[in-house]
């Protein structure tokens, strides 16, 4: 029976941990605001997906076009901050 039930379990096992690894959550987002440094962001979001970067303005982006966190960084502070898609 065990046999039978171990792909089952590794399969949630799998599924609960990659769920609990989102970062991308509206309760980490409030964790940053204006001021806070885009070393702050990657500590509580994780890496961005993608950033752009034009004359000492930092334009980073973590997720996607559904769910995501935009943000405009000066030398290494937040200038702007806004969020789309999260829960």
């Amino acid at each position: 029976m065990f046999k039978k039930a171990l792909p089952f379990i590794a399969g949630l096992t799998v599924a609960m941990l990659l769920t609990g690894c989102d970062k991308l959550t509206q309760e980490n987002y409030e964790k940053l605001g204006i001021g806070s440094s885009y070393e702050e962001a990657v500590d509580v979001l994780g890496k961005p997906s993608n950033c752009k970067t034009v004359v000492n303005t930092k334009s980073c982006r973590w997720g996607d076009d559904q769910k995501h966190v935009d943000a405009q960084i000066i030398g290494e502070s937040i200038v702007f901050i806004s969020s789309n898609g999260l829960q």
